[in-house]
Parts: C-alpha cells; structure tokens; sequence
C-alpha cells in the first residue's frame, strides 16, 4: 500500500514533461573505476548508452531500454543486472555511487521483484546522475 502512494505521489504527466537522458554504462562482472570521473574521462574510457527516461521510470524499464544495446552471449543462463547511481556527491565534491537493486532478466521473472518496481524518483536520481549496470550470468558451457 505505502509503494502504491509513493509510485502514484512520482507519477510524472509524460504528455506535458519532457523525458531527460541518462548515460548507462554497462559493464561485466566488474564495476566501473570512479577516477575515471573524477577526472573527466569516463565517457571516453567506457562505452555508454543514451536512455530518455521519466523519474516515474521503473528499474525494469531502465533495463528494458538498455537491454537492446548491451551484448550479452546466448548461451547465459540466470541473468542479473545489478544497478548502481554515480554522482557527484555536492558535500565533498567526489564521485559516489549508489545501489539501486537489482533485476533479473525476463525469463526468470519468477524470482523476487520488490527491486523492479523501484522509480528513480525513489531513489532521489537527479538529471546528470549516471547508471551502472552491472551484467552477471552464469555460462551454460562452464564446468561445476
């Protein structure tokens, strides 16, 4: 009940409000080297996809969006994407990141849910803050 009034107090008029971008960085199995944006250079070091979302965006949607343009091998099984915000912390000027949840991949939508239905205004995402988008999978060639 208390998600349903946060998700309908976020709720954002997608005819009168403009969607803003997001800079999503995809990586594997890895997460990204803060100095990078500390320095300036993250968005020549690492590939980024362009999103437009909306604050009411959920983060299922998030990885709807980005799912297209992220190369993943065929042969995964038990897929998970782990999201992280990245921003410019305004007390001491350095770059933070944040969890945000994690959500597995459609066909093993079975699983818990409770992080898909997060919106980024639950999360206070400011435009300029970026997405991390960490991608595990287990290989169905590899050996136990």
């Amino acid at each position: 009940m208390k998600q349903q009034r946060m998700q309908q107090q976020h709720q954002v008029n997608r005819n009168e409000v403009c969607p803003f971008l997001i800079r999503v960085f995809p990586v594997e199995n890895n997460s990204l080297d803060l100095k990078y944006f500390e320095d300036g250079t993250a968005l020549k070091k690492y590939n980024s996809i362009n999103v437009y979302a909306w604050k009411d965006d959920t983060l299922r949607n998030i990885i709807e969006l980005s799912r297209s343009q992220i190369k993943i091998p065929s042969d995964v099984k038990n897929l998970r994407f782990y999201l992280n915000s990245i921003y410019q912390d305004p007390k001491n000027n350095k770059w933070v990141t944040k969890k945000l949840g994690m959500i597995y991949d459609q066909d093993l939508s079975s699983k818990d849910r409770k992080d898909e239905q997060q919106t980024l205004a639950n999360f206070q995402f400011m435009i300029g803050d970026y997405i991390e988008i960490q991608i595990e999978y287990d290989s169905h060639n590899r050996k136990y």
